[in-house]
């Protein structure tokens, strides 16, 4: 093979490295006792120093009501440092919660379904897309896109984690090898678990 074409081969693949984006999808089944309850999937994808993140989920439950409940949250980072997040839940069509998040270069602005407010002197660099992809060692402050605040974490026992939430509620989270493999979260009917389905 001629230099040139040696040459060319090599800029090629140089080229094609470059503009491939890294990603990890993490698909979890959700279980309200021994009931399949629903999926939520969590994606993340990596373009240089950028981080995009987004959180699926669908629910429907069957008590004295059928209850359905939809989540969305979507978020990207700047190396260590969140841009801007949207998030919305959904029961049974109707929009429960909505939130967007916003970095103008100095602040951020937080847009909710109440009010709008500025974030000063503050830097997020961990919210709770996060928590499914990288085990929160040494961390005690979650972002939460849901309630537009800090919510304080604690370490639990070996890889388990203890999320603490506006009202009370207790969210726990397991990790195997850096990945959350387990969330037990309290909903206002039950306990639910969302557990990773091996890939």
């Amino acid at each position: 093979m001629s230099k040139p074409i040696k040459t060319i081969l090599v800029i090629a693949v140089m080229l094609v490295s470059a503009f491939q984006v890294p990603g990890q999808r993490l698909t979890y089944q959700i279980f309200m006792g021994k009931d399949s309850i629903g999926l939520m999937f969590a994606e993340q994808k990596v373009s240089g120093i950028y981080h995009n993140f987004e959180l699926k989920s669908n629910m429907s439950v069957n008590s004295i009501v059928n209850v359905e409940i939809q989540y969305i949250l979507k978020a990207s980072f700047e190396k260590e440092r969140l841009l801007n997040s949207f998030t919305e839940q959904n029961v049974n069509g109707r929009i429960k919660v909505a939130s967007t998040l916003k970095w103008d270069g100095k602040s951020y602005w937080v847009q909710t379904l109440e009010k709008r407010y500025k974030m000063k002197n503050t830097m997020i660099d961990y919210n709770l897309v996060c928590l499914y992809f990288r085990e929160p060692v040494n961390i005690t402050k979650v972002y939460s896109d849901t309630h537009g605040t800090f919510l304080n974490l604690k370490n639990v026992g070996p890889h388990k984690y203890e999320l603490i939430l506006p009202d009370g509620k207790r969210n726990i989270y397991t990790y195997q090898f850096g990945i959350c493999t387990e969330v037990q979260v309290t909903q206002f009917f039950s306990k639910v678990y969302f557990k990773l389905v091996p890939s």
